[in-house]
């Protein structure tokens, strides 16, 4: 007797438990189904551009997979789903999950790629001295009838490093030491005016370089001083017959020094008008540059 009741609490036990775990897997499985209609449902109210849902709705999918790992495949097609409709502009495309979990990454990748080759190409542009080397003439028809028109873009001219020709003046990227260097060539005339025969003044020929700083005064009113400046005799005037009067006299004036400058300043050259009509013409006989040290 005691045997049969044993055997039918054990029964019994056995039905307990099938009963209990066929009603804890239909649960689960309710539980399962009803997350992902959830997530179906928050892809409806998500194209309302509802963030808070999509987050949720990423919530309870890692919900689903913790409780039941065998919906894991179903349940990343839906959440695959879930992701690639959302923020297919690319100006969304921040706040998606799958773009922080998978493209953000590759973003990053990029990112630093580009970051190593603007450094490569900041020390490559840190190795390259500023420095400038400008052409010149006296052009009767150009914008600067006063003085020599200098430019960059002829001949030997060149511009690098943050200097610059502007309204035909050198422009100072930043504070330093520079070398500064100009020549201007004439050809003159040792001959004695005619009506003034008697007159056996010197000629002289000059060069001068200015700077102007922010220091000396506003845009307005620019005042600029000497930087370099060079004078040399050439001749005296001789009236007719006389050897040194014959022909045309060729000479250029060159100088050039070292000059502590600060950014922003302007550096221009200046010719005595008398002495513009006789400015020699060609390459590498007017020039007008400076370099960093």
């Amino acid at each position: 007797m005691s045997s049969e009741i044993d055997l039918d609490l054990n029964s019994f036990d056995v039905l307990i438990s099938r009963v209990f775990h066929q009603q804890f897997d239909q649960i689960k499985m309710y539980f399962h189904f009803t997350c992902i209609f959830t997530l179906q449902l928050f892809i409806c109210i998500y194209s309302l551009y509802s963030y808070i849902t999509m987050y949720l709705g990423i919530t309870f999918a890692f919900i689903c997979i913790l409780c039941k790992p065998l919906y894991v495949s179903a349940l990343a097609r839906y959440i695959s789903y879930l992701l690639l409709s959302i923020d297919t502009k690319p100006d969304r495309r921040t706040n998606s999950f799958f773009y922080l979990c998978f493209a953000f990454p590759q973003k990053q990748d990029h990112i630093e790629k580009a970051d190593e080759i603007q450094h490569t190409l900041r020390q490559l542009s840190g190795n390259i001295k500023a420095a400038i080397h400008l052409e010149g003439e006296y052009n009767t028809y150009g914008d600067y009838k006063s003085s020599v028109e200098w430019t960059d873009d002829e001949g030997q001219g060149f511009s690098q490093g943050g200097l610059k020709l502007n309204n035909n003046e050198i422009v100072i990227p930043q504070m330093g030491l520079y070398f500064i260097y100009s020549q201007v060539s004439f050809h003159v005339s040792c001959k004695a005016d005619p009506k003034h025969p008697n007159n056996q003044d010197m000629v002289h020929l000059s060069n001068t370089v200015t700077r102007w700083s922010p220091s000396y005064g506003t845009e307005d009113n620019k005042q600029y001083q000497p930087l370099l400046n060079s004078v040399r005799t050439v001749c005296k005037k001789s009236s007719n017959g006389e050897a040194a009067s014959e022909g045309k006299w060729y000479n250029a004036v060159y100088m050039g020094a070292v000059f502590s400058l600060e950014k922003g300043d302007r550096l221009r050259t200046v010719t005595e008008n008398r002495l513009l009509p006789h400015l020699e013409s060609g390459a590498g006989k007017n020039f007008f540059g400076v370099f960093a040290l």
